[in-house]
């Protein structure tokens, strides 16, 4: 299984528990709160057993409460599902007892499983193995209870059959619907990621280019006036550097477009690796590309940030074209943003423009190397 097929199998189960904690709550109260006033049928059909019937309807009832509280206080270390299995079981014993007693009344008694099972099942978002524990559970207390403490006789046997089989048909009922529910619950979850996942991609690519991997126009806009105000907040200094990769036309009209896109990609790694994590390189276009360094303290520090970015082209790893070794070498204008500077992002890229230019005629009379020129 693919990692990210794991963590989406992780992110819907941890929404399944959510949804075990948002609906156990009203399950939980519903049962509290029918338990004990259908006793009433219990005067009604058994009225002799009428006080021993309400004690254990009580009792039940304040289980229920006990479980609430539980679930209310966001369980510890118990899962939903569990403390939903525990409330199950605690009903599904009550109403057994109650079949076992009445005799000949069981039947109705029956009913109340048949209800427990329905509502649980419905409003709980089971899963298949779940829904067949539960399902299951319940079916075999029933049975159990009633072999055990009422063994059937040959007059009733056929009674007995007949119950236990309308009791396994709803069960089978209650396993699919939630296998259905199940399944249709997990297939909207992985609908949804995908959506999320397509918006994730929509996102990057309106802001970040896709053949470098690099931040792009739209968001070198987007970040520039920010950069601007928290270095005036703090009273520092902001470096734009202009770069152009040297004779990229050339490369890119002689070797075609695969090879200038790998010098773009190679170009792209060499200045991400020249600038720390809070500094932001981006390509506008072409060949050309922008970089904003931020908390500049002092003139010493733009003469080192620059002798860097120099030197990172000088000693670079030679990409391979044609078979032969070849240096990527760039014309590179700086300017210096201070605190008191007014500049707008457009303003502050034509000054470094101007000294990228001047760089560039500086690289044509040494024999195209990377050259840097700072405007003021």
């Amino acid at each position: 299984m693919r990692r990210s097929d794991i963590t989406q199998l992780h992110k819907f189960e941890e929404e399944t528990r959510v949804l075990f904690h948002q609906r156990l709550f009203p399950v939980i109260l519903v049962g509290m709160v029918l338990f004990p006033v259908f006793s009433f049928l219990d005067y009604l059909v058994v009225r002799e057993y009428f006080w021993a019937f309400f004690v254990l309807r009580i009792a039940c009832a304040a289980g229920f409460i006990v479980l609430l509280l539980i679930s209310y206080s966001r369980f510890g270390e118990i899962h939903p599902f569990t403390l939903g299995l525990i409330a199950y079981v605690m009903a599904g014993f009550t109403m057994s007892a109650m079949v076992v007693t009445s005799g000949i009344h069981g039947s109705l008694y029956e009913m109340g499983l048949i209800l427990i099972l329905i509502v649980f099942s419905s409003l709980m978002p089971l899963d298949t193995k779940q829904s067949i524990v539960t399902g299951f559970l319940l079916f075999f207390i029933y049975v159990g209870a009633v072999l055990i403490f009422s063994r059937p006789t040959a007059g009733n046997v056929h009674i007995f059959f007949i119950n236990a089989f309308f009791l396994l048909v709803f069960v089978l009922i209650c396993i699919l619907k939630c296998y259905a529910e199940h399944e249709t619950r997990s297939k909207e979850f992985a609908l949804r990621m995908e959506l999320d996942s397509q918006k994730e991609k929509l996102q990057h690519m309106a802001y970040y280019d896709m053949l470098t991997g690099l931040p792009n126009r739209t968001l070198f806009y987007g970040l520039y006036p920010l950069t601007i105000a928290r270095a005036k907040r703090n009273n520092t200094q902001v470096i734009l550097m202009m770069i152009d990769l040297n004779h990229f036309k050339e490369i890119n009209d002689t070797f075609g477009h695969d090879t200038g896109d790998r010098v773009l990609r190679h170009a792209g790694k060499l200045l991400s690796k020249c600038v720390r994590a809070e500094d932001l390189v981006v390509r506008l276009g072409g060949d050309e590309f922008v970089i904003i360094i931020q908390n500049i303290q002092n003139e010493e520090e733009v003469e080192r940030i620059s002798k860097r970015i120099v030197d990172a082209f000088i000693h670079q790893a030679p990409i391979e074209i044609s078979d032969k070794a070849y240096t990527v070498s760039a014309s590179i204008g700086i300017t210096v943003i201070r605190p008191d500077d007014d500049l707008s992002a457009d303003e502050a890229k034509a000054k470094a423009d101007k000294a990228m230019y001047l760089a560039k005629e500086q690289s044509k009379t040494v024999g195209h190397t990377t050259c840097i020129q700072r405007m003021n």
